[in-house]
């Protein structure tokens, strides 16, 4: 070896080691993004089918808000809904309202599977039950 070529190859294993560094957090930040960006389709899929359920119930007559207890998903009655490639499963429960007779309580809870977990968000809203 001689003298002007010594401590040529240390330089050569840092770039390497750099360039290897930047490539893995260029493929780790795709993949936490790519994770992310699933998690947000289920999340605004899984608002909007809760927020469907309730204007369907809030769009029943008033005799029928009357009654307390589960209700089934509206639209076709099948549940799982399949939306986006996913099944969203939809409990939707009537109950009485502590702020008055004329009150119901409705709660929707919309639950999905993502990379293996089971992911699960609860809506509530007051809707009156006047004639």
């Amino acid at each position: 070896m001689k003298k002007q070529e010594a401590g040529f190859f240390l330089l050569e294993t840092l770039i390497l080691g750099m360039i290897v560094t930047a490539l893995a957090l260029v493929c780790y930040s795709y993949l936490f993004l790519n994770r992310q960006r699933l998690y947000c389709e289920g999340a605004v899929t899984a608002s909007f089918l809760a927020q469907k359920q309730i204007a369907l119930i809030e769009a029943r007559p008033a005799t029928w808000l009357r009654s307390v207890g589960e209700v089934p998903w509206l639209e076709d009655g099948a549940s799982p809904v399949e939306r986006n490639h996913r099944q969203f499963y939809l409990t939707s429960r009537i109950t009485d309202s502590p702020y008055g007779s004329r009150l119901r309580s409705v709660e929707v809870t919309v639950a999905w599977e993502e990379q293996g977990k089971r992911l699960e968000q609860s809506y509530r809203k007051l809707v009156r039950c006047d004639d």
